[in-house]
Formats: structure tokens, C-alpha cells, sequence
């Protein structure tokens, strides 16, 4: 556990299931976190299923894959978002990859580019 100094008031716990749930499991329920958070590699069925029956919530950065990039398409023709602060907007799905043993509920945030974009050719 350390400090992250560009991100000030936040620990850092540097852990990967399943030595986050070694680690979870030498300590008393009450210590643990109010919220599980990764944006590398716990978007995983074995992580989700684990935090669920834990209970403890969690919040997972997910690959693009097929079935994201298919729900991220879907939420941009025609879903209800919402204002989500700094510029950004929000939206819900559920959503069911093959990975997982059922649906669960996905938020897809976007942000408006404020800059012009420009084309280049490729090389090749």
C-alpha cells in the first residue's frame, strides 16, 4: 500500500486477484473496502463473481472487446445519457459477454473532443 502522488488522497494497493483475496481474507471484514476498483485486468468473470459473493462492490474497467464494442455502438445510436460532470455523460446497460456466467449491469461514459480533429493517410 503506498501514496499516488498524482492522484492525491488515494492509496494505491498494489495486489492482483487472487492475492487481493489472500490479502482480504487475513483481515477483519470491517477493514475491508467499501469498493473494489481496477482499470487493468479484474474485469474477469472469476473477479466479479468473487466481489459478488463477497459483497463487496466493485467497479472494473472493461476490455473492448466484441461484446463491449457491440453494447458501447448501441448506447450511441439511442440511449438515455446523462450529465456526469467535467464534460462527461453517462449511460446503462446490461450486459451479457460469453465469459460471463450472466448479465450485468455496464455504465459507458463519453466525453465530447473539444479540439479539431484532423485525417492523415496512412502509410501503408
Amino acid at each position: 500500500m503506498g501514496y499516488n502522488p498524482h492522484k492525491p488522497g488515494r492509496l494505491e494497493v498494489e495486489y492482483s486477484s487472487p492475492g487481493l483475496w489472500e490479502l482480504l481474507g487475513r483481515l477483519p471484514r470491517a477493514h475491508w473496502p467499501a469498493l473494489i476498483r481496477d482499470d487493468r485486468d479484474s474485469g474477469t468473470q472469476a473477479n466479479m463473481a468473487r466481489a459478488e459473493q463477497e459483497g463487496v462492490p466493485y467497479l472494473f474497467k472493461l476490455r473492448m472487446t466484441k461484446g463491449v464494442k457491440k453494447a458501447v455502438e448501441r448506447l450511441m445510436r439511442g440511449a438515455a445519457w446523462c450529465a456526469a460532470d467535467q464534460g462527461w455523460q453517462g449511460a446503462e446497460t446490461r450486459l451479457h459477454l460469453k465469459s460471463w456466467g450472466h448479465a450485468r449491469r455496464a455504465i459507458v461514459l463519453r466525453q465530447q473532443i473539444k479540439a479539431d480533429l484532423t485525417m492523415c493517410a496512412s502509410p501503408n
